[in-house]
């Protein structure tokens, strides 16, 4: 019983071992993610729908058709949709939309930018520029409104070449700054420490329970006379 009792013992202070090395990397990994880069993504809810843009040349909606629909009514005319958006604060906007696009039409170049022309706002840094292929297309950029912007801009999609396709799946998103040590990472770290607590609890009372074996045996035994 005293071997088993020992080798309990030690088995014990091996895994204790092991989850201390496993909480030591994981405290490496909060401070690597600590002192590591801003992490970004997108806001759970949307900026835009679909049913904030309306048609790029003011047309009303009964005859513009769907925003994200582009379809030439006058061969060179401007095609697109726009939708205002306040700047104040915004770090970027997340854009991400697909194009299935008919053969007739490939080569043409879609836009999606920023635009305040009353403020002068309407620079290359802000704009994003997709030459379409023949078929599926996709595009999942940041929009940057750089340092100097205006309170409110227009996001603008539109293109100058002929087109008759539909933009699908459109994501617009506000991108925001997010924790810099993820909330799966803080939870993973508690269950070591949690883990290694545990463990460290059941071998303190293995050792008082063991502690104890002893003392009755010892207080049970006869005296010699």
């Amino acid at each position: 019983m005293k071997k088993q009792g020992t080798g309990k013992r030690k088995l014990f202070q091996w895994i204790i071992v092991a989850e201390i090395i496993v909480c030591y990397m994981a405290v490496l990994t909060v401070v690597s993610y600590a002192r590591g880069p801003e992490r970004h993504g997108a806001a759970e809810e949307p900026l835009l729908t679909e049913a904030d843009f309306s048609d790029i040349s003011g047309l009303p909606a009964e005859e513009a058709g769907a925003p994200f629909t582009f379809e030439d009514r006058v061969q060179g005319e401007t095609v697109g949709c726009l939708a205002d958006v306040d700047l104040r604060a915004m770090r970027g906007i997340c854009v991400s939309f697909s194009v299935d696009c008919p053969a007739e039409y490939a080569g043409g170049v879609l836009f999606v930018d920023l635009c305040n022309g009353e403020a002068g706002y309407d620079y290359p840094e802000q704009e994003y520029q997709l030459t379409l292929l023949p078929g599926q297309n996709e595009a999942d950029f940041i929009l940057d409104p750089g340092p100097e912007h205006p309170d409110t801009a227009a996001l603008r999609f539109f293109t100058l070449d002929t087109a008759g396709y539909r933009l699908e799946n459109v994501g617009i998103y506000e991108e925001i700054l997010l924790p810099q040590i993820p909330d799966g990472l803080k939870i993973g770290v508690g269950a070591c420490f949690l883990l290694l607590a545990v463990t460290a609890a059941a071998w303190a009372a293995d050792v008082r329970r063991d502690k104890r074996s002893r003392e009755t045996g010892i207080s049970a035994m006869p005296l010699e006379e």
